[in-house]
């Protein structure tokens, strides 16, 4: 039950992704929501589950047409295991705790995207400081506004969720 709802939303945060997220974009930056909801999933179903479905994801991101077929899967599926291990068997009694396990996880992910598929001939620094750290910096904050907004028992504890 719980791989379905957490495969339900991490459907609805790609459509939203791909369909709302332009519209919130400040200066060309929006934030990235099915990384975050790669980050949840880990959180709630361990790391096996979330690198499957961070291919789903990944996968279903390039049907959209994210990027080139396959290598959007291949983002997400890294990106799915390293939040399942950074994020498995672990309590979080802080928010900060796990927001910065989400900002390793989002800079992972944003440093992937631009160096294996976004690639251009714009210098390295340049890269990271025009593109990968505005991103990087919106979407942190759009997953801190949800830690204060979601209930606590998604997170906090001894992996009690909300959706056992």
């Amino acid at each position: 039950m719980k791989l379905l709802i957490y495969s339900i939303l991490l459907f609805i945060s790609v459509l939203l992704q791909v369909s709302l997220m332009n519209y919130i974009a400040i200066g060309g930056v929006s934030p990235d929501l099915s990384i975050i909801m790669i980050g949840f999933t880990a959180l709630g179903l361990g790391r096996n589950y979330s690198t499957l479905l961070g291919f789903l994801t990944g996968f279903l991101r390039d049907s959209f047409g994210y990027s080139i077929i396959g290598m959007g899967s291949l983002i997400f599926s890294i990106c799915g295991f390293a939040a399942g291990t950074f994020i498995q068997k672990r309590s979080f009694y802080k928010w900060y705790e796990l927001a910065t396990v989400f900002a390793i996880l989002i800079f992972v992910y944003f440093f992937l995207d631009y160096f294996l598929v976004n690639f251009s001939a714009e210098t390295f620094w340049k890269t990271i400081f025009a593109n990968i750290i505005p991103q990087f910096l919106y979407t942190l904050f759009i997953l801190i506004v949800m830690l204060f907004v979601l209930p606590k028992k998604i997170w906090i504890g001894k992996k009690d969720n909300i959706f056992d």
